[in-house]
């Protein structure tokens, strides 16, 4: 499921991540520590007062930014020869799935107000993390999100949900926790990206947040609740909206036929051929299995589709051929 999530959340998500490591490096980050003058996080939060100096402010328009990163690192050269501001390129800014543009003075994003033409500025383009987050959830919350479908492995999760009149809270936990929490707080496992400590502290409070809007039970906060809490707490209710819609979408979806999914499936498995190793896979299985046997037994005589293809009685003999082999 990580192949797909890559498509349907990895812009949203990647974002979230790169706008939550900026935003942090915008002040002091203690090096022994992993603490941050600007976290999410309470716990690696710096309290006392430091004084520091940045190099370029939100109001530097493009040029601007560029000429003090020239004088920074090309600091003692003869003017005459450094590269000159114009000749640069500043940042690769990702305006949707489709479109990249670099960051330039004027652009087609640049507002003007009454005929006056306003200069891009860093403000212009850094916006605040809440979009970010806002942009991950509703993506991962939606059947359809900007063209998108939604991935065949979680729509036929979701309808098996759904057709089996699944519990309210069992159908609210089971996707969003065993996996969308997975990939929220641990992006790397998904990109080839570094998570710092406090990266981690930051996504952790986004992915609370995450499991708090897919809880049916209501939280109520007062001054004594963590400050994680507190973060979000006007935003949950619209989150908690958006889950809702999400489940009754899937509702009204039609059923995937085993046909459709054996042939995902076996996709799948010629797109990532060479990069997974099957036979460590298959071990790992096996290796659950033996752990939880009576229960999966016992799951799989009780569920009517398992009876009418006779699973259990597949996976004993499986059972029995592993305890032969070893």
């Amino acid at each position: 499921m990580c192949a797909p999530s890559a498509g349907v959340c990895g812009e949203a998500s990647v974002m979230l991540y790169c706008a939550m490591k900026q935003q942090m490096e915008k002040g002091p980050i203690d090096a022994i520590t992993g603490e941050a003058r600007y976290s999410l996080s309470e716990d690696k939060l710096i309290r006392q007062q430091i004084d520091y100096k940045t190099l370029c402010l939100n109001c530097d328009t493009v040029t601007q930014v560029k000429e003090k990163l020239l004088d920074a690192v090309y600091k003692g050269s003869p003017y005459s020869q450094r590269p000159k501001a114009a000749d640069m390129d500043l940042g690769d800014w990702r305006q949707g799935r489709l479109a990249r543009i670099i960051l330039q003075d004027e652009d087609v994003t640049t507002k003007i107000d009454n005929d006056w033409k306003r200069l891009n500025s860093l403000a212009h383009y850094q916006g605040t993390l809440q979009k970010f987050v806002d942009d991950l959830f509703e993506t991962i919350f939606s059947t359809a999100h900007r063209g998108s479908a939604l991935p065949l492995a979680i729509s036929t999760c979701s309808t098996s949900w759904t057709s089996r009149r699944t519990s309210t809270p069992s159908r609210t936990t089971t996707l969003p926790l065993r996996f969308w929490v997975n990939v929220i707080k641990n992006p790397h496992f998904v990109f080839d990206i570094h998570k710092s400590s406090i990266t981690d502290a930051c996504l952790s409070v986004v992915a609370q947040t995450f499991m708090d809007s897919c809880s049916t039970s209501e939280h109520k906060l007062g001054k004594d609740s963590p400050s994680n809490k507190l973060l979000y707490a006007k935003d949950i209710p619209n989150y908690k909206n958006w889950v809702e819609r999400y489940y009754s979408d899937i509702s009204r979806m039609p059923a995937i036929s085993d046909q459709d999914m054996s042939a995902y499936l076996a996709e799948q498995s010629r797109i990532h051929l060479s990069q997974f190793n099957s036979m460590s896979a298959l071990h790992e299985i096996y290796t659950y299995i033996a752990k939880y046997k009576d229960e999966i037994l016992t799951a799989l005589q009780k569920d009517d589709q398992s009876r009418r293809q006779r699973l259990r009685s597949k996976l004993e003999q499986v059972i029995d051929t592993m305890a032969l082999a070893s």
